[in-house]
């Protein structure tokens, strides 16, 4: 069921869906990714940027090469970075590769804010020939060989944000409140996607819980938990450009 409004009614939030029915709650998290309804209600004038290049990615079929028992990076000339890991089956890859929004639109049927994860049915033709070309040129002839092996794939193009500058929101006497890619969608080289979602949902279930358990204030314990998760996502926010301009993928523009 999808979301269209969040109102207060009585002093409490009130979630309104598509179908017509509403919910009433004593908080309401948003934790709905890069492409997040909580954000639009919440903070509508932070909006996803393109940064200007993709992350191409595909797991192979195929037997690791000898040697491959861990995480390698080849990074072959500046615009390009090439991941690879074993999995269980075969091989998991990430080509990062420059491409325009006008590019990413034509390669993969919408543009790079709306399709926020090209799904195998969204790879055309022109897409995968546009990575076997870079593999070929750029690759060494085994990973090239592993890039060309590869028949389902999909591709993430890389975006920024404005950085936050709260995390909970008052509705009424209740909170609503953002975390994970809701709050603040980062670049992957930051390794801090993941690792701030979790970290923001444990620190909330700690917030709740002394709330539960031992009485605190809602709100008290709400932006307690603001303080001490906020600055690790703003800073993330930052970093993302920053090591993108150094690798030369992109549009360098620093963080707002």
């Amino acid at each position: 069921m999808k979301v269209t409004a969040l109102t207060e009614q009585a002093g409490q939030p009130v979630l309104r869906f598509r179908d017509g029915h509403t919910a009433l709650a004593d908080l309401v998290v948003f934790a709905d990714g890069r492409s997040s309804t909580g954000r639009r209600l919440l903070d509508p004038d932070r909006t996803l940027r393109y940064a200007g290049y993709v992350a191409h990615r595909g797991i192979a079929d195929i037997t690791p090469q000898p040697g491959l028992r861990d995480f390698l990076r080849l990074q072959p000339c500046p615009g390009v970075q090439f991941n690879l890991a074993p999995v269980p089956g075969g091989c998991d890859w990430t080509f990062y590769l420059n491409c325009t929004s006008s590019e990413y639109t034509q390669r993969f049927g919408a543009d790079p804010t709306r399709r926020v994860f090209a799904l195998p049915r969204h790879v055309s033709p022109a897409a995968r020939a546009h990575v076997d070309t870079h593999a070929d040129l750029l690759l060494p002839v085994a990973h090239a060989a592993i890039v060309h092996a590869t028949t389902t794939r999909m591709a993430v193009p890389v975006l920024d944000i404005t950085a936050p500058q709260r995390m909970v929101w008052p509705i009424g006497t209740g909170h609503a409140v953002l975390l994970g890619d809701a709050l603040a969608p980062v670049r992957p080289h930051t390794a801090r996607g993941a690792n701030n979602g979790i970290e923001q949902a444990a620190g909330l279930a700690a917030a709740l819980t002394q709330h539960r358990k031992y009485a605190a204030d809602l709100t008290a314990a709400l932006h307690g938990w603001q303080r001490r998760h906020l600055p690790a996502a703003v800073a993330a926010v930052h970093r993302g450009p920053v090591i993108g301009n150094q690798l030369g993928l992109g549009t360098h523009q620093p963080a707002q």
